[in-house]
Parts: C-alpha cells; sequence; structure tokens
C-alpha cells in the first residue's frame, strides 16, 4: 500500500483512512475545504483586496466580489463578497459561477445560527414566529443527531447540514459554547 504498510497498518495511525480514486479524493478535499459565507467588517474586506491582485474582481452595482489570488489548496480560493454594505468571506472553488456565490450569500443573510449550552440552533432570520426567528433545525451537542423541521426550505436545508456535518465530524472533541472558554465534549451521551 504505502511504504510497505498494509490499509490495517495505516488505519491504526489514521483511523478512517481508506483507498480511494485520486478524483474522489480531490472532490471530497473541496468539499471539505469549501465553506459558506461569514460576515466579516469592512477593514478585513479592503485588507482582502489590498494585500494580493485581486483575481476574477466584480464591480457592480449590488454586489463586488473577487477572490484572493493565491489559492487556499487545489482550485480553492478565499472569496470576498459586499452586498449592499455588508462585507462576506468563504473559501470556495475559483471557478464558482458568480450567481452560485451570490446564492450563497444570500442564504447567510438570511441564516441565524446561534451557539446555546446544549447545542446550535438554526433559523430563519426573513420569518418571525412569537417575536423570535423562525426555527428550522437544532444539532444538539451530546448527540449530534441533527433535528430539521418539516417546513425548512430545501436550499437552507442544504447549508444547515453541510454546516452541522462540520460540527458532527468533531465528535468527542471539545467545543467550545461561551466566550469565557467554556467548553462541551461534542457527541459524549452517544
Amino acid at each position: 500500500m504505502c511504504n510497505n504498510e498494509t490499509l490495517e497498518e495505516i488505519q491504526k495511525r489514521y483511523p478512517g483512512a481508506e483507498v480511494m480514486a485520486w478524483d474522489d479524493f480531490i472532490t471530497r478535499k473541496e468539499k471539505a475545504l469549501s465553506t459558506g459565507p461569514v460576515e466579516i467588517d469592512e477593514g478585513k474586506w479592503f485588507y482582502a483586496l489590498e494585500v494580493l491582485p485581486p483575481a476574477r474582481w466584480h464591480n457592480g452595482t449590488e454586489w463586488n466580489s473577487f477572490h484572493l489570488s493565491e489559492l487556499v489548496s487545489g482550485r480553492i480560493a478565499s472569496w470576498y463578497i459586499r452586498h449592499k454594505g455588508r462585507y462576506w468571506e468563504c473559501q470556495q472553488c475559483c471557478d464558482i459561477e458568480r450567481g452560485a456565490l451570490h446564492a450563497l450569500v444570500l442564504i447567510a443573510e438570511r441564516l441565524f445560527i446561534g451557539v446555546f449550552p446544549c447545542g446550535i440552533s438554526y433559523a430563519d432570520a426573513a420569518h418571525g414566529v412569537a417575536g423570535d426567528y423562525k426555527r428550522l433545525a437544532f444539532l444538539p451537542f451530546a448527540t449530534l443527531e441533527l433535528k430539521v423541521e418539516p417546513d425548512c426550505p430545501p436550499e437552507l436545508a442544504e447549508r444547515i447540514r453541510a454546516d452541522a456535518a462540520v460540527i458532527q465530524m468533531k465528535r468527542g472533541q471539545p467545543y467550545q459554547v461561551s466566550t469565557c472558554g467554556q467548553t462541551v465534549i461534542l457527541g459524549e451521551a452517544a
């Protein structure tokens, strides 16, 4: 296999290691490195704009976007998007279509993700119920079993599942739940 080791020997050091085709590895790697938009401040936007020459710069009336010319890994780039006075950063393929990038931001503007002591709550900031955002899903830290509400819009459910998958992959690890450093162990009830 590698250095005269069997797959079983490698899995002792790297649990979950598996043999796969190169194209499958690249697809998984790109999916693992891709992130949804996270809101940033104007200073970080301009720093990114000025630190390296921007690539795929788009300067429109409502939307401005570019990615750093130095890629993160393979085809994954750090993208910076400005929409209606708000600033966003995400990691996506450098050749993503502009419309797909804008769709990611529109979903991020609408999706509220709150970290609470017992889990992560996902809510629709565009719709209220009894004076609060409409609940879409909940990921309890104890079990890491995502519960998506039946009426969750498909485009938000997809983003929620992707966000939850990142947390679920950290099962058994400490996860910070407060600004003073309190942590929980992910999936400890399972």
